[in-house]
């Protein structure tokens, strides 16, 4: 209130100072004019005795609001607020470009003058928060560095994932606790490979790259979460509940006696299905309670094919994950290929497995 009544007192004394003096003061610009007054143009003049900007009294917040209500002819002076982010009689008060609350997704909205803009939560981006991060490969390339991330499913609930970033693709490594939430096809673009990180006890992290044996190198991998159509059922499955599924041959080629196996790190590890039994994958079991597997392990079946994939094709892993994003796992082979679960027998020193999802970016 007080600096109304200030701004109303200088006005009315720079009226009385401009009206006491020959004539209003001649201007070029606001700067050669007393403070609190502009320099305008009053009217078109004469072909012979053109207008001249004089100094006139004006309260308007920015001396460039200040113009005559009329036109040039006008003789009130008034304050054009127009496009300038500001309202009130002398243009005094920023407008709340947040009012209308643009931030999409419980993104904060930060006023400015004539303009706002969002602070993000996590997993979303965009001049309003109205992109949803659906993947690693929708982060920007400048925010590209390897590290953990909240990404969204298609129904927009949010899940931690690690991206890890190479020169022209990269892996997704969804954390154990939100693997129910992954639209894991959406989170990879090659449906013939995937990356299977393996932790051993000394800490270490090692990949290997896993595809079908050349023989059937046509064939996608299927990967499902806490289920197996068209492939075995897990043998833990009622033991250590929702698992990653790594189906590598169906039950409709599996169920006969073959060659069968899995090529790793572009070697080929086979063996000749004895028996028939469809066995072919690798499971990576959540298990929240940390229970004990099913007693099979103390019967079968630790044959060396269990084991290939993690010593002879196995390559230190370039940047190393954090450890809850490892799984317990389960491997069986056939009928006569092998079947193994990691922390036990010939596999007492593998803490577990994680599945690097690849994308290209």
């Amino acid at each position: 209130m007080s600096m109304l009544i200030y701004t109303g007192l200088v006005y009315v004394l720079l009226s009385i100072y401009i009206k006491t003096t020959e004539g209003a003061l001649s201007c070029v610009e606001h700067s050669d004019c007393p403070v609190g007054s502009a320099c305008l143009l009053p009217g078109f003049g004469t072909a012979k005795q053109p207008a001249s900007k004089k100094c006139y009294p004006c309260s308007c917040a920015d001396l460039n609001q200040c113009y005559f209500q009329g036109g040039l002819h006008g003789k009130v002076i008034q304050c054009n607020c127009s496009g300038s982010g500001f309202t009130g009689c002398n243009c005094e008060t920023n407008i709340d470009d947040c009012a209308s609350s643009p931030c999409l997704y419980r993104g904060t909205c930060n006023d400015g003058i004539n303009y706002y803009n969002c602070t993000c939560l996590p997993g979303f981006r965009g001049e309003n928060c109205e992109i949803a991060l659906r993947g690693c490969d929708d982060l920007q390339p400048e925010d590209r560095v390897n590290g953990e991330y909240v990404i969204y499913n298609s129904q927009d609930k949010p899940y931690k994932v690690y991206c890890e970033f190479h020169a022209s693709y990269g892996y997704t490594f969804i954390l154990k606790k939100n693997a129910g939430k992954a639209d894991l096809n959406r989170l990879r673009s090659y449906y013939t490979e995937v990356l299977v990180r393996h932790l051993r006890s000394n800490g270490h992290q090692y990949d290997t790259t896993m595809e079908q044996i050349s023989t059937y190198s046509s064939l996608n991998i299927s990967i499902q979460y806490n289920a197996n159509i068209d492939y075995k059922t897990p043998i833990n499955s009622a033991t250590w509940g929702s698992y990653l599924y790594v189906g590598f041959l169906p039950i409709s080629i599996a169920a006969s006696k073959s060659t069968q196996g899995y090529r790793a790190n572009g070697n080929d590890f086979t063996f000749s299905n004895c028996d028939s039994n469809p066995n072919s994958y690798l499971a990576l079991f959540v298990n929240h309670n940390n229970n004990d597997p099913n007693g099979k392990y103390k019967k079968c079946c630790y044959k060396p094919l269990m084991r290939f994939w993690i010593e002879d094709a196995a390559n230190q892993a370039p940047n190393y994950i954090p450890c809850n994003y490892f799984y317990q796992f389960e491997m069986h082979m056939g009928g006569c290929g092998g079947y193994a679960i990691n922390g036990y027998n010939t596999l007492d020193d593998i803490v577990g497995a994680a599945l690097g999802f690849r994308f290209d970016i």
